[in-house]
């Protein structure tokens, strides 16, 4: 998105990479925040956070660490173990003297690991630090962070006079990768999840005639008198539950002035929605019973006959995996000149749960072996797998605002 915007800027933005190594030096780096908006923010927002029940979770000691950073919470020494995993933080810096984003442009400066110039996991945090002296914006014109932490210094922001309607909007979103997990068992292609077939049951050895000096005499097999049922189908394996939606993380957008139109800037904010789960396998169909014989005619008796066997049962349908849950938000952060806040409009939402995989098909029983009484000796069919249930929708962040009296 770079190349695409130097027509649009007044110079060429400078872009730096830094890390950060532990979390004195981030608090000092991501400020200046004054002690009353830090306290005001502790109060408003990350009290409750550090209060609610995902305190208990990993995303608890993030919301500690922030809290420190952002806030005015003190020292999470109780984390320190946790902290030291997360150091150093892999921050780019955008710098640039002014910024237009003209009609229906979008600017987009989200960091990615690939383009640090050293090496970083894909599953690390990646910080947004974009320092504007003046950001002038027209209509339908986008600012675009997708999977950072994002803090915008911004000196002015202001309207473009040519655009009567300007309106900038300023979309923070996940990455739209769905969060590290550990998996403990590896994927499974859709067609290894489907169960195997049961076996074909043995035919019956029909009887014969053997010649003895008193005449032809029936003989029938002792060993395998009557065919065998066929083999059951496998019940189908269970589709994978589907992974969560990716983190919206926290956004903290500084303004000093503004020179805008009522409702101009709009701030939209959305954790990732769960992933669908995996489909169940369909089972396997059930073997067809052994074929019986008529039997051979001796002394007005029939001899050998048996009735082909049962088929086997149809394997159960694997049951659908549950969808992910909706991806967990961070609140957005605004710091705004005093009487300003009519400016800015808010588009907050929740995060969806995935769709629930759908229910492997159960297997056909398998055909009775003839000669049969028509159906009595098929196999019954497997039961369809149940669908999985729909994941866990997240909360919407929420838009905490401070206006701050020393500005204009």
């Amino acid at each position: 998105m770079i190349s695409a915007l130097n027509r649009l800027i007044s110079e060429e933005p400078a872009i730096k990479y830094v890390q950060l190594q532990n979390l004195l030096e981030a608090k000092e780096f991501f400020g200046p925040l004054s002690e009353a908006e830090r306290l005001w923010r502790s109060q408003q927002s990350f009290a409750t956070l550090i209060a609610s029940p995902r305190a208990k979770l990993g995303i608890g000691e993030h919301d500690r660490g922030e809290a420190h950073i952002f806030g005015g919470h003190g020292y999470p020494s109780g984390d320190q173990v946790s902290l030291d995993r997360h150091f150093p933080l892999n921050v780019k810096i955008v710098s640039v003297s002014e910024l237009a984003i003209g009609d229906d442009e979008t600017c987009d400066f989200s960091a990615t690991p690939e383009e640090f110039p050293w090496p970083v996991s894909p599953g690390d945090e990646l910080y947004l630090k974009m320092d504007v002296d003046r950001l002038t914006f027209g209509m339908n014109s986008s600012l675009s962070v997708k999977g950072n932490v994002f803090v915008l210094d911004c000196g002015t922001i202001v309207g473009m006079p040519s655009s009567p309607k300007h309106c900038l909007f300023i979309q923070l979103s996940d990455n739209g990768k769905p969060v590290a997990r550990r998996r403990l068992e590896a994927p499974m292609a859709i067609d290894k999840r489907q169960g195997d077939s049961g076996a074909r049951g043995l035919d019956a050895r029909p009887p014969h005639y053997e010649v003895t000096p008193f005449g032809p005499k029936v003989v029938v097999d002792a060993q395998r008198p009557a065919p065998s049922p066929g083999g059951d189908g496998e019940d189908g394996k269970n589709g994978r539950n589907g992974d969560n939606g990716g983190m919206l993380y926290l956004a903290d957008l500084r303004f000093k002035a503004i020179n805008c139109s009522v409702g101009s800037v709009i701030v939209s904010a959305k954790a990732g929605d769960g992933f669908p789960g995996e489909a169940g396998g369909r089972g396997g169909n059930g073997g067809c019973g052994g074929n019986g014989t008529l039997g051979l005619q001796a002394n007005e008796q029939l001899l050998g006959a048996s009735p082909g066997a049962r088929g086997g049962r149809g394997g159960n349908g694997g049951v659908g995996g549950r969808g992910g849950n909706g991806g967990m938000s961070s609140d957005v952060y605004l710091s705004i000149p005093q009487k300003c806040s009519d400016r800015f409009k808010f588009n907050l939402q929740e995060s969806s749960g995935g769709i629930g995989g759908a229910g492997g098909a159960g297997g056909v029983g398998g055909q009775g072996g003839s000669p049969s009484p028509e159906e009595a000796l098929a196999g019954c069919h497997g039961a369809n797998g149940p669908s999985g249930p729909k994941g866990k929708a997240r909360a919407a962040p929420r838009a905490i605002v401070f206006e701050n009296s020393s500005q204009t």
